[in-house]
């Protein structure tokens, strides 16, 4: 076998090869045709056959769950409510006490919440120059008075002699001048010796009135001018508060109208009488009213904080529970949730006062309509809700 023969087998074979590739892959391709065409027919029959093995009507889309949620009832508002105001007991008697003249403090015989009566010693003073001015003052008026005497036994003698003719009148005159110059001398020391006097009593400081003594403003040792308070003293016996009111409630009230007061640990109210009441003239429109206790006596005492309650007059409609407002969003303007027919409905309302854990407001409302008060979010209107028991 040549060459040629050999490469002419070859190519026979190999278009052999390719021809029986070329039938086989054709076989398959229809082989895929038939199954596609034997599935898309049973499709076809299945669902002709559900749909004429079903004979009642098409099905629904199912009902919405309803929120739970919990709502209360909206209540009517009150005509009026108790409002308080808070002051601080004080003693109506009160004073700071301080010397006339200046001096060094030497000695302070009273401590705090010591009890004086008017007129005891509270605090002594010492003044350096004082006490030798007076000494001097003294000492001068001692040295005169016997001149002084001894002068006016002259002048007498003098006038005898004079009333004889023994003497002339200059010399009657002149001695008549020595007396006189004698006691305006005396006058002076006497005076200023009085008046060291005067000033040592005033550096003894005494209580003006009875009473308790609240603070010290001073240790011995300490230069007080004068003027300068050494202590502060208060009569317990007679207890005042401060209110500051709005003008709308201090309106009802005059110097003399009764008031009750009432401690924060003593519901029991406190009979009082208004001492005082002048326009707030700091700018901020409150007034200042002053109400004394009637009777002082017993456990109260200056510092205890104590109430004073007015009735107010409100201008609302419903009482709704704060938790209301957050349940509805708590953004401006104010609104809340109602329930209505078991969906949500929203609704405007304008707060008016703030009371305990309740908001008095202004809104078209009925009395006994739910409002809700706590939801899982923030419910839209529409939404389809369920009233926990």
């Amino acid at each position: 076998m040549d060459l040629y023969g050999g490469k002419s087998m070859l190519s026979a074979v190999g278009s052999r090869v390719v021809v029986v590739m070329s039938a086989g892959f054709r076989k398959a391709l229809g082989v895929i045709r038939f199954l596609a065409v034997a599935v898309g027919a049973l499709a076809i029959v299945g669902v002709a056959g559900l749909q004429s093995g079903c004979s009642g009507p098409p099905a629904q889309l199912a009902a919405p769950v309803p929120v739970p949620v919990v709502a209360v009832p909206v209540e009517p508002a009150p005509d009026a409510v108790a409002v308080g105001f808070h002051g601080v007991l004080r003693a109506r008697a009160r004073s700071q006490v301080a010397p006339q003249v200046a001096g060094v403090l030497a000695e302070r015989p009273v401590q705090l919440g010591t009890r004086v009566a008017a007129g005891d010693v509270l605090a002594v003073l010492e003044h350096p120059s004082l006490d030798p001015a007076r000494r001097a003052a003294l000492a001068e008026a001692a040295a005169l008075e016997p001149r002084l005497r001894k002068a006016e036994l002259d002048l007498q003698r003098e006038r005898a002699l004079f009333a004889r003719g023994l003497i002339a009148a200059d010399r009657v005159d002149a001695v008549e001048s020595d007396v006189q110059s004698l006691a305006a001398s005396l006058r002076r020391a006497r005076a200023s010796a009085s008046a060291a006097a005067a000033t040592a009593d005033e550096l003894i400081v005494r209580a003006p009135h009875a009473g308790i003594v609240d603070r010290i403003l001073a240790e011995p040792g300490d230069y007080l001018a004068a003027g300068q308070p050494v202590l502060v003293l208060s009569d317990p016996d007679e207890l005042e508060a401060e209110f500051l009111l709005p003008p709308r409630l201090a309106a009802t009230l005059e110097p003399g109208a009764e008031l009750a007061l009432r401690g924060l640990a003593d519901a029991r109210p406190w009979p009082a009488i208004v001492r005082e009441k002048s326009g707030g003239g700091d700018g901020s429109g409150l007034v200042r009213v002053v109400a004394a206790l009637a009777d002082s006596s017993g456990s109260r005492i200056a510092g205890e904080p104590v109430e004073a309650r007015f009735p107010m007059p409100l201008v609302a409609a419903v009482r709704l529970p704060v938790e209301s407002l957050r349940a509805a969003g708590g953004v401006p303007p104010a609104t809340v949730l109602t329930v209505e027919q078991g969906r949500v409905a929203r609704h405007v309302v304008e707060p008016r006062h703030l009371l305990g854990d309740a908001v008095l407001a202004d809104a078209r409302l009925p009395v006994g309509a739910l409002v809700i008060t706590a939801a899982p979010a923030v419910l839209p209107v529409g939404t389809a809700v369920r009233v926990l028991p």
